[in-house]
């Protein structure tokens, strides 16, 4: 049983076809973006136009529900309410029109103006720049197949903080830190120390290595 793209995983062909893992082979794709060759020069002006944020945690996804934006923005309001951490995101990909609206008021909502911002569809070459200057990615998806995004973070050795959801865990292996994603408070534990342990994320960084290879 041989199959490509993103979307089957062993797990999945085992749960809905029976077929011992044995027999399986599955060839994922590998990253072809943000690849772009951006000089020092390029980025600082691409970064300055998008207004990337000094320090920020980055979400390369489109604007599904199920990419669990929601949850997320939820757990930047309770850091800040709880514990007076204020994190940034930048998001990227194209928005999802029946829920993009959804997020723009619970933005809104919990003051979070300054502190979120989506950037919709970008260049390669600004998508390689956000990868570049984001101190970890965060992947709260609660449904996922062999993602580009969590490619391209490992391509580019970036620690990952991600859902323990679906295929995400078997994408990312060894190579970041997860959590629930059904969980806000979980969330929030989750993008606390990161945000606010820069050897930690130095330990996750150094997880990547060879990670990418493996595709």
């Amino acid at each position: 049983f041989v199959v490509c793209g993103t979307w089957w995983t062993n797990r999945d062909i085992m749960r809905h076809f029976g077929v011992p893992s044995s027999k399986i082979a599955v060839i994922p794709r590998s990253s072809t973006m943000a690849r772009a060759l951006v000089t020092a020069e390029e980025e600082e002006r691409l970064a300055v136009e998008a207004k990337l944020p000094p320090r920020f945690m980055y979400y390369p996804a489109m604007t599904f529900p199920h990419k669990n934006h929601l949850r997320l923005i939820e757990a930047m309001a309770r850091l800040r309410d709880r514990e007076d951490l204020n994190l940034s995101l930048v998001c990227t990909g194209r928005p999802y029109k029946p829920f993009h609206p959804e997020l723009v008021q619970a933005v809104k909502r919990y003051g979070l103006e300054k502190r979120v911002r989506f950037l919709g569809k970008v260049s390669e070459e600004l998508l390689t720049v956000c990868y570049r200057r984001a101190a970890f990615v965060v992947f709260p998806s609660l449904l996922e197949g062999h993602s580009q995004s969590l490619l391209e973070s490992l391509y580019h050795h970036k620690p990952i903080i991600a859902a323990q959801q679906s295929s995400v865990p078997e994408t990312v292996g060894q190579a970041g830190a997860f959590f629930d994603a059904t969980d806000v408070d979980a969330i929030a534990a989750a993008l606390r120390k990161p945000w606010i342990d820069n050897c930690y994320l130095a330990e996750l960084a150094a997880k990547t290595e060879g990670s990418f290879d493996r595709y």
